[in-house]
């Protein structure tokens, strides 16, 4: 938008609220009458929006409000917005250079601008269009954290709802049970997992692995679960593909502990992959449970 230091006064002055009532009318016209001023004055409420902080109070008040609002959102909202701010601050920066005037035509899509240059020294300055630029800075990236925020809430719901870890397979016989035998090596891991010793349960875990004649899953599954639980992504997710490539009857129990790694991590794309993956077969372990999932992250 091309504005003269006069258009950008009166600008300023009815965004801040220091017009009488016949300026604001007068001026509220014209503004229905432009859509390159109402696309200007809508884009400074939504930044208004972000940089009031009444609207950050509910962040205090729990997960469910914060899922809540969350739900509000589309990320194709988020992006056309983010898209927005990037583009007027881009303009505003080229039309203050001291070597040229950039004249912007600015329709409906404001991310798709048509620039025309033109040599000219001097520069057009506002104190308002000054805090405007460094607010749309400051907004642009506290919207994307916020949004983030949203969805890694949403996500970690689904992780915690799913990671009580009832399903991890006993590691003692009945009949070692009923006869009081020592502990064995396997009943040590579950143990040790029991009372959140996580890297005693992975360094004898790995132990038993070194020495096996064969991949006994159950160990991987108490060895996964405890680098998951010490924020180990990558060795957790070594572990889970290691049981999904092996031969093993419960190699599909890998696809389930690849997904929680991934819900974990706020990785919602690959949580998916790996719940498809859950999905591909009705015998695999938590299928109807995956299921549910992909119908609230899809």
């Amino acid at each position: 938008m091309n504005l003269d230091d006069k258009q950008m006064n009166r600008l300023e002055k009815f965004l801040s609220g220091e017009m009488n009532e016949l300026e604001t009318k007068d001026f509220q016209n014209e503004i229905n009458a432009s859509d390159e001023l109402q696309e200007f004055v809508e884009m400074y409420e939504q930044l208004d929006w972000i940089q009031n902080d009444e609207h950050w109070e509910f962040q205090n008040q729990g997960a469910d409000k914060v899922k809540e609002v969350a739900q509000q959102f589309r990320e194709s909202d988020s992006v056309a917005f983010a898209e927005k701010i990037g583009s007027f601050q881009q303009g505003y920066l080229e039309s203050n250079s001291p070597e040229k005037n950039i004249e912007k035509t600015v329709g409906k899509n404001i991310g798709k601008n048509i620039e025309k240059t033109t040599e000219k020294t001097g520069t057009q300055k506002s104190s308002w269009i000054r805090y405007a630029s460094g607010l749309s800075i400051a907004a642009c990236l506290a919207f994307v954290v916020y949004f983030t925020q949203f969805m890694t809430v949403g996500l970690n719901e689904i992780y915690s709802d799913n990671s009580s870890w009832d399903d991890l397979p006993s590691m003692t016989t009945k009949s070692e049970a009923a006869t009081g035998t020592l502990l064995t090596e396997s009943m040590k891991v579950e143990k040790l997992f029991k009372e959140n010793k996580f890297e005693a349960t992975i360094d004898l875990c790995s132990a038993i692995n070194k020495n096996a004649q064969k991949i006994n899953p159950n160990v991987l599954l108490y060895q996964g679960v405890s680098q998951l639980e010490l924020n180990r992504y990558e060795d957790a997710l070594k572990t889970f593909t290691l049981l999904s490539e092996s031969n093993t009857l419960d190699f599909h129990k890998g696809y389930w502990y690849q997904s929680l790694v991934y819900l974990k991590q706020g990785n919602k794309e690959k949580a998916i992959e790996a719940l498809e993956l859950v999905r591909s077969k009705k015998d695999n372990f938590m299928f109807e449970k995956a299921g549910s999932i992909l119908k609230e992250l899809k």
